[in-house]
């Protein structure tokens, strides 16, 4: 056993050494092709300048124009007194010039900077009323393909026209966007940042979908991916104030209530936005407040006044209600640089919680949630061709539960579940600090972002879960009474038996308590609770966890109908050992027979990179907590002290062989090899034709094997490891 367990190890130091020699020697290639050519941070570019007119052909003042490069940068510019703008030192590429302006469509267009120093490119912007009614369709504002990684036919960019058409409510747009983006809930951005409180549709500038999949940027891949951003300050003050209200006047009856369900809805919300100090400091603020009172409908067999079973069916109102408040300020520290800060915070509430169907309503209980969200965000020009962006989150809250659990649970199966709540008052308070600092910069044809993330995550998680108790009462068999309520004997002299269901078990149990029998008598006569389960111990476990990744991805544009992205992250973690976790990415785009000027028909797509999915902290916390002498349990079968528990040192011979949590101690970050080619084929009328293969890989998953107690281990152990 030794001398295979030596082997093994040994195949392991090997495997791991192999796997470092080839991801170092990545990382150097990767770094020998960066260098080849060095940063230009003062390159200097070409001019964008234009004119906006309105449908006379008059000149519009002061008015944003918007110049977006294919790796999403943004400039803006205003019209002067002329109606002229003007954008500097722009490098080449392919951007889209757009305006936005309050009575007029949405004007959009493709300009093409090339290489030529002394390029100056006018254009005439002219501006098209925008009718009375118009229909809002959700659709790419491209009319042809683009290499950029970016850009993809399965990318999608939501603006505030597009927004319009979608759900006011913020988790019903939520379910929206992951629904077009694939149903992926993990990969949700909001202002760069993983998480936080969903902002409402009126506080969205933008919404992005599924952008350059293989960027080394993220840890996983883009499909599924959702990057929001929220809306700054204007110049001017402006604000809206939204109402809404429905109740069940023309809701149908549920066909499992007696009468129709109580049901309204409030909701309102408030923005307000304008200039702090002119030029110089602006400000957004949101303000939203929802309540709704939903209900459950219970559909029970319980025992009246005369311990005679009855159907039990009522409907209960159950409350929601919600609260946010978000300011936003955004400052100009200078020419160059300027600090944005974002406070949100946002508390929930929702009342009853688990009554319905077989639950009745003395088990309800409370769920809560208060969030509060700090963000800062410092963007520096550096020069005509860099830009740093430095990002911090602080993030805080508790979620949980507020029961009353003073008294045990009830389950009387296939019957009513009564009693206490078996929550109790329960508490998940978590806290994460995120930072990044992420540079993007050019030089020649390459398109160049390098950054660092580092994240702690703290939970400190307090489960008060069945620590008053649960009584069961199940069917079973059991003697036959006469009217007196004594036991009928048979013909040998013996209990005539027959089988009885769970709530008559609970009616003789009920009943005999009433007549004074004792519990010995009870149990004799077909009552008495089947089980009897309680938790006990240290219902608090608290856990911190650090994470860290670095990245540089390049975008190279080889030719000017050829596009190759390279990019290589490195990720790490605590609470577990392996800290090895290199991840390459490899991306190209392909327009067979374009030239170099103009946007391509055709596309040909194509990206492969190893994706790590982070071991939760919630692992490390079960181990914590199921150590074996944090919490007990104890379960007695058929116990005689219904309705009253006994001290838990009268129960010891209940108390259960727990089962131990264990993570392997060589336990390695999951990650899989992903991989897929698309071709995309632009076609008149403005649509467009994708055809997409795709194919993953995973290693190393999570699984969890139970191991029986043994000599070396008296207790019953759960180990969590790898195939």
């Amino acid at each position: 056993m030794n001398m295979e367990k030596a082997d093994l190890n040994t195949e392991r130091l090997a495997s791991s050494i192999a796997k470092v020699h080839f991801r170092a020697m990545l990382f150097l290639v990767l770094i020998l092709i960066s260098s080849l050519h060095p940063l230009q941070a003062q390159e200097i570019g070409r001019t964008v300048r234009g004119t906006v007119l309105d449908p006379q052909g008059g000149v519009i003042l002061d008015v944003p124009v918007e110049l977006v490069a294919e790796t999403g940068e943004t400039m803006v510019a205003r019209t002067d007194e002329t109606g002229i703008f003007r954008f500097e030192n722009v490098l080449p590429g392919i951007y889209t010039l757009s305006v936005f302006l309050e009575e007029f469509r949405p004007y959009s267009d493709f300009v093409e900077v090339t290489g030529d120093s002394t390029q100056v490119i006018d254009l005439r912007v002219e501006l098209e009323l925008a009718p009375a009614q118009e229909e809002v369709l959700v659709e790419s504002d491209s009319s042809s393909l683009s290499l950029s990684p970016e850009e993809n036919a399965g990318a999608t960019v939501l603006g505030e026209v597009e927004l319009e058409g979608l759900p006011d409510d913020p988790d019903e747009l939520l379910m929206a966007l992951q629904a077009m983006a694939g149903g992926d809930e993990g990969q949700v951005y909001i202002d760069g940042f993983s998480g936080g409180r969903m902002p409402p549709p009126s506080a969205i500038r933008e919404v992005r979908i599924n952008r350059n999949p293989f960027s080394a940027e993220y840890e996983r891949m883009g499909w599924g991916r959702i990057e929001i951003l929220t809306k700054p300050g204007s110049d001017q003050f402006r604000g809206e104030f939204e109402v809404e209200f429905n109740d069940e006047a023309l809701n149908s009856r549920n066909p499992f209530a007696s009468e129709r369900a109580p049901y309204q809805q409030r909701e309102f919300e408030i923005d307000l936005d304008g200039p702090i100090i002119k030029d110089k400091a602006s400000f957004f603020v949101d303000v939203r407040r929802r309540a709704i009172d939903e209900n459950a409908i219970i559909n029970a067999q319980i025992l009246d006044q005369n311990l005679q079973p009855t159907r039990f069916n009522e409907t209960v109102v159950t409350p929601r209600t919600g609260t946010g408040f978000s300011p936003r300020i955004d400052y100009q520290l200078s020419e160059n640089h300027t600090l944005t800060g974002r406070y949100s915070y946002s508390r929930d509430r929702r009342e009853g919680q688990g009554i319905g169907e077989f639950s009745l309503p003395s088990r309800a209980f409370d769920r809560f949630r208060n969030e509060h969200e700090v963000q800062l965000r410092e963007t520096a020009i550096l020069g005509a061709s860099t830009i740093n962006e430095t990002r911090f989150q602080m993030e805080w809250g508790t979620q949980g539960t507020i029961g009353d659990n003073t008294e045990p649970s009830i389950r009387v199966l296939d019957a009513f579940m009564g009693g206490n709540s078996p929550n109790g008052t329960s508490s998940d308070e978590n806290s994460e600090l995120e930072l990044h600092n992420i540079t993007s910069w050019t030089s020649g044809s390459h398109s160049l972002k390098a950054g660092t993330r580092l994240m702690r995550q703290g939970v400190t998680d307090v489960s008060l879960n069945n620590f008053g108790g649960t009584f069961v009462f199940g069917g079973g068999e059991a003697p036959l009474l006469d009217e007196n309520k004594e036991i009928i004997l048979g013909p040998d002299g013996q209990p005539v038996m027959t089988a009885i269901d769970s709530l008559e078990r609970y009616r003789r149990t009920i009943l005999f308590q009433q007549l004074g029998r004792t519990p010995e008598e009870i149990r004799m006569l077909g009552g008495g609770a089947t089980q009897f389960s309680i938790a006990a111990g240290n219902p608090r476990t608290a856990i911190n966890q650090w994470e860290w990744a670095f990245f540089i991805q390049d975008d190279w544009r080889l030719r000017p109908n050829f596009m190759l992205s390279l990019g290589l992250r490195y990720e790490g973690q605590t609470n577990i050992d392996d800290k090895l976790d290199f991840a390459p990415r490899l991306g190209f785009a392909w327009s067979p027979g374009a030239g170099g000027s103009g946007r391509p028909n055709t596309v040909i797509r194509g990206g492969v990179g190893i994706f790590y999915d982070r071991v939760s902290e919630s692992l490390a916390l079960q181990q914590l907590r199921f150590d074996g002498t944090r919490q007990q349990e104890f379960i007695i079968s058929d116990p005689n002290f219904f309705p009253n528990i006994p001290p838990l040192d009268q129960l010891e011979e209940g108390r259960t062989s727990q089962v131990l949590r264990r993570m392997d101690p060589g336990l390695q970050t999951p990650y899989s090899v992903q991989g897929g080619v698309s071709v995309e084929r632009q076609l008149p009328a403005g649509f467009t034709l994708s055809v997409d293969f795709s194919g993953e890989r995973t290693l190393h998953a999570l699984r969890s094997l139970s191991l029986p107690a043994g000599p070396d281990a008296p207790e019953q152990v759960s180990r969590v490891f790898q195939y």
